[in-house]
């Protein structure tokens, strides 16, 4: 049977591991233009969903995306971030993270959200970062950064294909 996933997954012990940034949640939740959250949606459509994970700090910064650049209530905003936590794993921050994140600050010149959602992926085991917040390809961890998926410019059609597994 064919399963449908992004085009640069990597395999890790025979399992796919993956976290979404907060951008690519937005983009679904219809904020942007067409193209981005049409390919954003297709890409999460295929996802496999059992093998997501979603820093809880990703549906912090959606929350704040929905109600300050999209003006939706409070309510629409957690509901939409309820709905997500029902589809895939959410993880905690820990101060760990947090100070491998400020270490990323250091060494990598990054935002400090941003170290700390690829802390949290690493901690998590996740072997890809769906973002476009960070250079296509940066690897910290065994965490990979993929931004080529979700950038507007590629066709659909092109972000998401289907391999047989």
């Amino acid at each position: 049977m064919a399963r449908r996933r992004c085009g640069l997954w990597r395999s890790w012990s025979g399992c796919w591991v993956l976290r979404i940034d907060p951008n690519l949640l937005a983009y679904a939740e219809g904020v942007g233009d067409a193209q981005r959250c049409q390919a954003a949606r297709d890409c999460i459509a295929r996802l496999p969903g059992n093998r997501v994970v979603l820093p809880a700090q990703t549906l912090g910064e959606l929350h704040r995306v929905l109600t300050g650049k999209a003006g939706r209530s409070p309510k629409q905003a957690k509901d939409a971030i309820l709905a997500w936590s029902d589809a895939f794993d959410v993880a905690d921050s820990t101060f760990q993270a947090l100070k491998a994140a400020l270490d990323l600050v250091i060494d990598h010149h990054l935002p400090v959200w941003d170290a700390l959602i690829l802390s949290v992926a690493a901690e998590e085991r996740c072997r890809l970062l769906l973002s476009e917040d960070f250079q296509h390809g940066f690897t910290w961890q065994g965490v990979t950064a993929d931004s080529r998926s979700v950038r507007y410019r590629y066709r659909s059609s092109r972000v998401c294909h289907s391999r047989s597994m």
